[in-house]
């Protein structure tokens, strides 16, 4: 029997969940909160210089299409904001869903429960992968 598992990351480990998913064929779900999933994009948009030598998850977000992910983002997250995730986005075939009033830091940790219920709630419909949010019922 192969065991499968979810990886879930916050920002710079949204960014190491999705570069290790990537590589993996035992993933069964990926999210990410407040992730730099696009390397050159944030450089870019803080105007700082491109980081040579470092990881990117765009370069291969190609490899994660068809793998059931979801990618939270702040409305309010000027550190990593959403559109520098538009590259990632399009050729990953993945979702992102904008949490509103978050921002970087702000208020995951109280939204955190409900957003992954009905992630896993989300896949649990549409794959044959029971899901049952650690036994609670999503509201």
């Amino acid at each position: 029997i192969k065991v499968r598992f979810g990886l879930v990351g916050y920002s710079g480990g949204g960014a190491l969940a999705a570069l290790l998913a990537q590589q993996r064929d035992d993933i069964a779900w990926l999210v990410t909160i407040a992730a730099n999933l696009d390397v050159h994009a944030w450089t870019s948009h803080h105007g700082l210089s491109r980081l040579s030598g470092s990881l990117d998850p765009v370069v291969h977000a190609q490899r994660l299409r068809g793998l059931p992910q979801q990618h939270l983002i702040g409305e309010r997250d000027e550190l990593v904001p959403a559109p520098t995730r538009v590259r990632f986005l399009a050729a990953s075939g993945a979702s992102q869903r904008i949490v509103d009033g978050a921002n970087h830091s702000c208020c995951w940790v109280e939204s955190w429960p409900a957003l992954l219920c009905r992630f896993l709630a989300e896949i649990a419909a549409t794959t044959s992968t029971a899901q049952n949010c650690a036994g609670r019922s999503c509201q």
